[in-house]
């Protein structure tokens, strides 16, 4: 599978390598990551597994996405390896919603949570807008367990930060909404 490669303003670029899958879409910006205790970092990124969705009769619309939200680890910040999918799409339980994007992690105040928290859908599709899926991972990002929110919280873009008394905010919303 191929390797991506990414730079800016870096004398060299990051590399991304071991995805089980082929992408069309890889997108860091969609992500965010978190240094370990030992040094080490998280990355969640967003990613468009292939074949993307192309309707046969091109005068119908469809979903633009089949999004999953996958792992990195990296010892150095730049060479990143696929650890493990966070949130993968599932048809079953997606049927042509977005799937799982936009995200936000954090590493909570005992210094071995991971706390990841994501964008369904943002609400264009069929089904409406879905809740807010967060995940943990007590073991470096190698496995993630979900659990649901309530069903009211929902909205694009989650950001998520542990305040210094150890209370984990998640907000939620893009600017001017």
């Amino acid at each position: 599978l191929p390797v991506v490669f990414c730079s800016l303003g870096r004398p060299r670029p990051n590399v991304w390598s071991g995805l089980p899958h082929f992408a069309s879409e890889f997108c860091t910006d969609c992500g965010q990551g978190v240094q370990l205790p030992d040094g080490s970092f998280v990355y969640i990124v967003v990613v468009q597994l292939m074949p993307d969705w192309e309707p046969k009769d091109h005068s119908k619309a469809l979903p633009c996405c089949n999004n999953s939200v996958v792992a990195y680890v990296s010892k150095d910040g730049q060479s990143w390896e696929y650890t493990s999918a966070v949130a993968p799409y599932d048809v079953a339980k997606y049927n042509g919603m977005e799937g799982p994007n936009e995200c936000a992690l954090v590493l909570l105040r005992d210094n071995r949570t991971l706390f990841a928290v994501m964008r369904v859908d943002g609400g264009d599709g069929p089904i409406g807008i879905k809740p807010l899926l967060p995940a943990t991972s007590l073991d470096g990002g190698v496995s993630w367990h979900t659990a649901p929110l309530p069903t009211d919280m929902l909205a694009a873009q989650p950001r998520a930060v542990v305040l210094d008394n150890g209370a984990l905010l998640v907000t939620v919303g893009r600017p001017g909404v």
